[in-house]
């Protein structure tokens, strides 16, 4: 890390103010954190209340600007978040933290501990949660806990030692490495057949045939196509780092759909994979309105891989392991929504599909009532008969395990509508109806309509369908054996 300057400089970030004058608040201990920087270490404080000269402009260009001039960031989150700025639907202690991210910058967060907080800053927080500079403790140690870490700091800094250490982990530090081999299953392309000279007009055209390959439903084809673009993505490119970024969002976009229908989750590459590059690209591009958006993104890939290991649960004799898996299932089903809440609360598309998601997740929790609001939610907004259709039969699903047989009436209208349509989402209505029919023990029927499910599926190539549709199929047996 070149320096042009003697000693470090510290940007301190926080919220200062309580909502009331009244409230506690961080004021007095940014300030007797500053006054230690500059006057026990001698070092600089780049603290808006005490250092002016790094902040010019509006409040929120003159802060993110200053995140610039610093050697490392210092983040204090306790209570609250601070005000949403617009557009960003963000604050500005949490816009400072993504400028030093993207900036590479060395940083030490502390965590107050509160038995209240925002749900802002709390949902954050969770999201946050990079063990090696993140701290916790209560606010008569955070002086201290300072002064430790600074010594530390300023032995790296002084020392000229890269501090690499002090720089939190990016998916895109891993995505920009040379990326050798695909799992097996994806490694469709000859090898002959991969160039090893980026081509930007190549990748263009690829990607153009993704799209039309995603409108007609045909993901395996995706997969074969974006393994290419895949392996020249990795190499580095003679371009601007705009173009870059913009060929990689896109490309995300679509592998990421396409990986999650095809069952492809969680392994190198897969759908969870893409989900998190496509925020973190956002993230670094500073494009906040699709960043929070992209949450709801990593929220649905963290639920199909929910409810991947819940349905291989269904195979496992072992009650051990079993139970292992049902309970890495429902810490899954917890994290996407987390993430979900995250993308609502600031501002992030509350599309049909998402209000889908959000009710999907309340449904394997066991929350039935609150699976219902989100799928009443997801049918308002719907804009197709297919849309319609799904969101219908995921709301028979959820009144039906409620206890309301009602819900089967949603159930036989989805599956008909998805029918006349010849609906690509004709094996989701028919797996719905069919675990509809389950909770109503009506089992001969639902055993007909899970296996018209499995037939379309294998025909189809839906990978991500077959392990819950075998699953229950597997449940029917069990019951009939009952």
């Amino acid at each position: 890390m070149e320096k042009t300057h003697k000693v470090p400089k510290i940007f301190i970030s926080s919220t200062i103010k309580g909502k009331a004058p009244s409230d506690p608040c961080l004021e007095p201990y940014r300030q007797e954190i500053c006054k230690m920087i500059t006057s026990e270490f001698g070092w600089e404080s780049i603290c808006f209340e005490e250092n002016d000269k790094y902040f010019s402009g509006s409040n929120i260009s003159a802060c993110l600007n200053a995140v610039q001039y610093a050697d490392l960031y210092i983040g204090i989150f306790w209570k609250r978040h601070g005000s949403l700025i617009t557009p960003f639907c963000l604050p500005l202690t949490e816009l400072e933290f993504y400028r030093a991210l993207n900036l590479k910058k060395p940083m030490r967060i502390y965590v107050i501990e509160s038995t209240t907080r925002e749900p802002s800053l709390q949902l954050f927080l969770d999201w946050v949660k990079w063990e090696h500079f993140l701290c916790f403790c209560n606010l008569s140690e955070l002086k201290g806990n300072i002064r430790n870490f600074l010594n530390h700091f300023g032995n790296i800094w002084f020392s000229k030692k890269l501090v690499s250490l002090l720089v939190p982990p990016s998916y895109i530090d891993e995505v920009l490495k040379k990326l050798y081999i695909l799992p097996m299953e994806l490694t469709i392309i000859p090898k002959e057949t991969v160039c090893n000279i980026f081509d930007k007009e190549f990748i263009i055209v690829k990607l153009k045939k993704m799209k039309l390959l995603q409108s007609n439903y045909k993901y395996d084809e995706i997969i074969k196509e974006g393994w290419e673009i895949l392996n020249m993505l990795s190499l580095k490119p003679p371009v601007k780092n705009k173009e870059f970024y913009e060929l990689w969002i896109e490309f995300l976009q679509l592998w990421e759909n396409a990986c999650s229908w095809y069952g492809y989750i969680d392994g190198t590459f897969g759908s969870l994979w893409a989900a998190k590059s496509l925020m973190e690209m956002y993230r670094m591009t500073e494009i906040w309105p699709l960043f929070n958006s992209a949450a709801s993104i990593v929220s649905s890939s963290t639920y199909a891989l929910a409810t991947l290991k819940q349905s291989k649960s269904q195979f496992i004799e072992d009650s051990k392991w079993q139970h292992e898996l049902q309970k890495q299932s429902e810490n899954l089903l917890h994290q996407a929504l987390d993430y979900i809440n995250f993308s609502f609360l600031r501002g992030g598309i509350t599309s049909s599909g998402v209000w889908s998601i959000k009710g999907n997740i309340y449904r394997k929790l066991g929350d039935f009532d609150k699976a219902i609001k989100s799928h009443l939610m997801a049918i308002d907004k719907c804009i197709s008969d297919e849309g319609y259709g799904i969101q219908i039969s995921h709301l028979g699903r959820a009144k039906i395990l409620k206890g309301d047989k009602k819900g089967l009436k949603n159930l036989e209208e989805g599956m008909t509508i998805c029918n006349d349509l010849q609906s690509p989402s004709k094996v989701r209505t028919l797996k719905a109806l069919g675990q509809g029919l389950i909770k109503l023990r009506k089992l001969d029927r639902a055993e007909e309509i899970i296996k018209k499910a499995l037939h379309l599926a294998k025909k189809r190539g839906l990978g991500h369908q077959l392990e819950s549709i075998k699953a229950a199929l597997e449940i029917i047996k069990k019951r009939k054996r009952n």
